[in-house]
C-alpha cells in the first residue's frame, strides 16, 4: 500500500498518524507542507482547499485517519489469516 502523509512539524495529529503507521510496521512517505510541497500543489493534488493537516493519501486517494486505520488493521488481519492452515 502506497501511503503519503502531508503535514507540518508542529501538528500533533500528524504525529499520531505517523506513530500509528510506524507501530504497525507500515511504510509511508512524509511530506512537510511548505518545505517539500507547496500548499497550492497539495490542493491541486487532492482537488480541494486544504485548511488543516494531516492530509493522508493512500493508493492515490485521500483517506481519513479512521479509514487508514481500518485498511491497515484489515491488511494485517488478512496477512495473519493467510498464514494459517485450516
Amino acid at each position: 500500500m502506497s501511503i503519503t502523509i502531508f503535514g507540518t512539524p508542529v501538528c500533533p495529529n500528524c504525529k499520531s498518524v505517523t506513530s500509528f503507521l510506524s507501530s504497525n510496521n507500515v511504510e509511508y512517505s512524509y511530506k512537510n507542507v511548505g518545505d517539500d510541497i507547496e500548499q497550492s500543489e497539495l490542493e491541486a493534488m487532492v482537488g480541494r482547499q486544504v485548511r488543516s493537516v494531516p492530509v493522508i493519501v493512500a493508493e492515490g486517494h485521500e483517506v481519513s485517519f479512521d479509514e487508514l486505520k481500518t485498511r491497515v488493521t484489515s491488511s494485517a488481519l488478512s496477512a495473519e489469516l493467510g498464514g494459517l492452515e485450516l
